[in-house]
């Protein structure tokens, strides 16, 4: 089990075109409905206004929307993603990262190159397909369906000065990425066997006056729920860090394994955890609930 605080976007580029909105612009005369970017993120207004007062300062005028599709996979928001049409690419400076995570993937494949900046050489290259077949027979090599990862870990070797590149190559007509995470991992321990991964749905089931039932979709999130051993020498280590996480989205990968379960990879924060005492080695259970 490790856990990964999302390191600060350096140098951050990405092949994806602006949004067509135009930016606000102080003194401008707005009608309502009409929307403005404003620091990679969309505002509309909700009355006519003309005011040199920023929409993220002016609640009264302006509701936020959401980021612009650029940068919707970096706001640590699983329900809003980069869509592109071409092939998304995405450059980072990192400094002592070992670990990309993503997250809400539509696409066929991810490269993911590290080119270290000192030695002027690319140290990591490598290419995940994402398309699995679950075949155990011919029937179901001829007509199963294809299913597809949407998420992906990826262990990096570390580097001190050196710039991450991510592309992510379409599905069809479309790439599409709803979170990026990478930064240094923090070790928590041996992951058990007994792990649960879970879903929380926030859909609601309604009734009519007249008796019919509907449902109101709502989002989900994951959850997991895993046993963790670690020494005894560094019990102390993975309180004190959890400790100082509390309240802080990071990404967990109980299964850092490349190829590891997909559904053990989560970016969210943790809810709880019991540590209990034992000789030599001590088990702890802690569970993590994802940001949506």
């Amino acid at each position: 089990m490790i856990v990964i605080p999302q390191a600060e976007a350096k140098n951050l580029t990405t092949n994806v075109p602006d949004n067509t909105e135009p930016a606000w612009q102080s003194g401008t005369d707005y009608a309502a409905g009409d929307r403005v970017q404003y620091e990679n993120r969309l505002y509309e207004a909700i009355n006519a206004v003309n005011s040199n007062t920023p929409p993220d300062e002016d609640a009264l005028n302006w509701l936020y929307v959401g980021p612009v599709n650029k940068m919707a996979m970096f706001d640590h928001f699983m329900t809003t993603a980069t869509v592109y049409d071409q092939a998304i690419e995405v450059s980072v400076d990192v400094s002592d990262c070992d670990g990309l995570g993503l997250f809400g993937l539509y696409a066929q494949s991810v490269r993911v190159v590290l080119h270290d900046n000192t030695s002027d050489a690319d140290v990591f290259d490598e290419t995940y397909d994402l398309e699995r077949y679950d075949v155990t027979d011919w029937y179901e090599w001829t007509y199963n369906v294809p299913t597809y990862r949407e998420r992906l870990f990826v262990p990096l070797p570390m580097f001190y000065d050196a710039t991450l590149t991510v592309t992510i190559t379409p599905r069809g007509d479309a790439a599409k990425c709803a979170f990026m995470a990478w930064g240094r991992s923090d070790y928590l321990g041996a992951t058990l066997y007994g792990a649960s991964v879970s879903a929380r749905s926030n859909t609601r089931k309604e009734r009519s006056a007249d008796g019919h039932v509907y449902l109101q979709k709502g989002i989900s999130w994951r959850r997991m729920s895993v046993p963790v051993i670690v020494d005894d020498s560094h019990v102390d280590d993975v309180v004190r860090r959890l400790s100082e996480l509390d309240g802080v989205p990071c990404m967990y990968a109980a299964d850092p394994r490349e190829g590891g379960y997909e559904s053990m990879l989560i970016f969210g924060f943790y809810r709880d955890f019991d540590v209990a005492i034992d000789v030599v080695k001590s088990k702890y259970d802690i569970e993590i609930e994802g940001v949506g």
